[in-house]
């Protein structure tokens, strides 16, 4: 256990450079820890802290009053101030390579943002925020290779997943600076939008389900297959998949939203989660095909053509993995 605070330099927020800088009744609308490397974090604030009160937020940092403990074993967590995307989110180093570790072997228990009581209101309320959330409800196949993707707004990584008990081996396929595709096993970071194969253990693991794993809304904005600033979804499908980056070549995407149905006649679509199949297509480009897989993990175990050159309506299911290829472009 980590006590001796004051010396470990911990981030904090003192009562009285709050009174200074007129902080007072500061609170916390939302902290995520980053699971790709347990040492980043991002808080949001109630209440802009503007420019006039930066040197004495920046004051506070040392003095001791903000931690992330664990509220299991009671450890307190240094930490310390990257800097702010605006008045009110801020991001946050662990600098402590111990400290990781400690937050890395105890995610799954009650790992908190902790804010003393003397920065709030001198109540002698404490005020802690959880910095991890859980995948949800994630409905699988149990002993099976399931093609997922994570739910919207989260990610997690291989590593909580094993952890869990619930899989047994995990790929994903990821996008390098070489612009190629490269099978990745047990990736460290599983986000919304990106396909995964997971091995899944029996049903005494599992339950057909892969929730109360731990999860985070750290950054999960995905940038890199496609070039849009979107998680992929039901309701931006046919942008996605319009905009792979590699042309005829498959690319390994996920439906994070609901279903998202492809419909091969039009004059049904609802620019929410239906298409006509022709929505796929990069109107930019002379691209006149496109195919779109995904796995049925039941007791068959098949691929599902989701397009079948547009002349059926098929539905993508939330959360599942697909590969996509687009065929025959200008480039």
């Amino acid at each position: 256990m980590k006590t001796n605070l004051l010396q470990r330099s911990i981030l904090s927020f003192s009562a009285s450079a709050l009174l200074v800088s007129g902080l007072n009744g500061l609170s916390i609308t939302s902290a995520s820890l980053d699971l790709e490397t347990y040492s980043k974090l991002k808080v949001v604030f109630d209440i802009p802290i503007g420019d006039t009160n930066l040197t004495a937020f920046r004051t506070d940092i040392l003095d001791g009053n903000i931690t992330i403990q664990n509220d299991t074993t009671d450890d307190n967590i240094s930490i310390s101030l990257d800097g702010n995307e605006s008045n009110t989110t801020f991001y946050f180093s662990i600098p402590d390579a111990e400290d990781i570790n400690v937050i890395r072997g105890n995610s799954y228990n009650n790992l908190v943002f902790h804010m003393n009581d003397s920065i709030l209101d001198d109540s002698n309320t404490s005020t802690d925020t959880n910095l991890t959330k859980t995948l949800g409800t994630l409905t699988v196949i149990d002993d099976r290779w399931n093609l997922i993707t994570i739910p919207a707004g989260v990610s997690t990584n291989a590593k909580e997943m094993i952890k869990s008990g619930k899989a047994t081996m995990i790929w994903g396929w990821e996008y390098n600076s070489s612009d190629e595709y490269n099978w990745e096993a047990y990736p460290p970071k599983m986000e919304a939008g990106k396909g995964y194969w997971v091995r899944t253990r029996i049903t005494a693991n599992t339950n057909g389900s892969l929730g109360n794993i731990v999860a985070s809304d750290y950054n999960t904005t995905l940038v890199s297959d496609v070039n849009i600033s979107l998680e992929i979804n039901a309701s931006n499908f046919a942008d996605v998949i319009s905009n792979i980056p590699f042309k005829d070549e498959w690319v390994l995407l996920g439906n994070s939203g609901a279903d998202a149905t492809i419909i091969g006649t039009s004059g049904s679509e609802d620019n929410a989660s239906t298409y006509f199949f022709e929505d796929l297509l990069n109107s930019t480009e002379n691209c006149y095909f496109v195919s779109i897989y995904h796995w049925d993990a039941s007791s068959t175990g098949v691929w599902i053509n989701d397009t079948e050159g547009g002349a059926t309506s098929n539905s993508i299911p939330q959360n599942s993995g697909v590969w996509v290829k687009q065929r025959l472009c200008d480039n």
